[in-house]
């Protein structure tokens, strides 16, 4: 994000990063988690088949699954 020269992305990413580490404190080991694995690996797949609409859907679904995570954590439910 820094290489790409726009400070606005710059500081979104670092605003999204720090959000991110406070999400993820809630739930340590999301990222060994299977589901995880197969939401990355879904998204990879879609970028490296330039797959733009593919990897929106992907990304989505890996967002509002971990949203519904940390959420459900949260409320000391998951």
């Amino acid at each position: 994000m820094r290489l790409s020269g726009n400070r606005t992305l710059y500081r979104l990413y670092e605003d999204l990063l720090a959000t991110l580490a406070l999400a993820r404190s809630a739930l340590p080991t999301l990222s060994q988690d299977e589901a995880t694995r197969r939401e990355h690996r879904a998204i990879l797949e879609a970028l490296s088949h330039k797959d733009p609409e593919g990897a929106r859907r992907a990304v989505e679904a890996h967002v509002y699954r971990f949203r519904d995570l940390v959420v459900g954590r949260l409320k000391g439910g998951v």
